[in-house]
């Protein structure tokens, strides 16, 4: 994931007024909007949402935000350009990058944000991002978060969400089919069909785990050092080169394999 941090320059000091997350696996935006982030002041976009105190900006609208920041994929001499800049291909992340965000409708702009960098209302935020999601029978998912907090969301309150769902559930053959969304946003079951966190935080409620819950979350989440190697696509050696760098935690490590929480292995191909 890259992160930015979205400043104003007309506005003393600079101030942040929000955060650009990229997700360069999946190639989505996404926006997070700073709490106190006034919507008189903000470039359009930002000003609808602050104005209706939605603090995170969905893919498709951040996606539009970031589109009115850039050349148009339909531009006039569009591969001339793309060469100037060195671009293989039209890539809206290299073209915000280029410009640093900058546009004619306001004075806002891009600065890259490290990871140590984070101001402490964007890590807040990131913690409370969804980390799994596990189906414990068919009618009831369990919700894990980033920080470690449990919810639990039956069928009856997802399909109070909105009116689309329950042909969704249909489609898709129930609740099973739901993955995270890139960064923990939400439960998708593909792209452009996807339930936000913040709709889902409505319908949920903290988790009642039992027994068959944990044997559920076991059976679908834990996997070993040759499962690991399969879903990323790489070998046993390159897994075991992650652990000495850091990049890969396993629950369990043992000299010939490994366990891993599946949610971690598919974070690394998700965002």
């Amino acid at each position: 994931m890259k992160a930015y941090a979205i400043r104003d320059q007309a506005m003393p000091g600079h101030p942040d007024l929000a955060y650009l997350l990229y997700y360069e696996k999946s190639r989505r935006f996404c926006i997070e909007l700073c709490r106190d982030t006034d919507a008189w002041n903000a470039p359009p976009i930002l000003s609808f949402f602050a104005g209706k105190g939605q603090l995170t900006i969905g893919f498709h609208w951040s996606r539009i935000w970031v589109e009115q920041r850039i050349i148009p994929p339909d531009r006039q001499n569009l591969g001339m350009i793309l060469r100037e800049f060195q671009l293989k291909e039209y890539d809206p992340h290299a073209l915000l990058n280029i410009a640093h965000g900058r546009c004619a409708q306001d004075d806002c702009y891009l600065t890259p944000l490290r990871e140590e960098q984070y101001p402490p209302e964007l890590a807040e935020r990131l913690r409370g991002k969804i980390h799994d999601v596990v189906a414990v029978s068919a009618t009831k998912l369990l919700i894990i978060y980033q920080d470690g907090h449990i919810d639990q969301l039956e069928e009856d309150s997802f399909l109070t969400l909105n009116s689309t769902l329950d042909r969704l559930l249909h489609y898709y053959q129930g609740l099973s089919g739901l993955q995270v969304s890139p960064g923990g946003q939400g439960l998708e079951w593909a792209p452009g069909q996807e339930i936000s966190l913040a709709e889902l935080r409505r319908a949920a409620v903290p988790a009642r785990i039992f027994a068959e819950d944990m044997t559920a979350y076991i059976q679908h989440n834990l996997i070993s050092t040759g499962e690991a190697a399969e879903l990323l696509g790489c070998s046993r050696q390159n897994i075991a080169d992650m652990i000495r760098r850091g990049k890969l935690t396993p629950i369990r490590e043992e000299k010939n394999n490994s366990l891993f929480l599946r949610a971690d292995i598919l974070s690394r191909l998700r965002d």
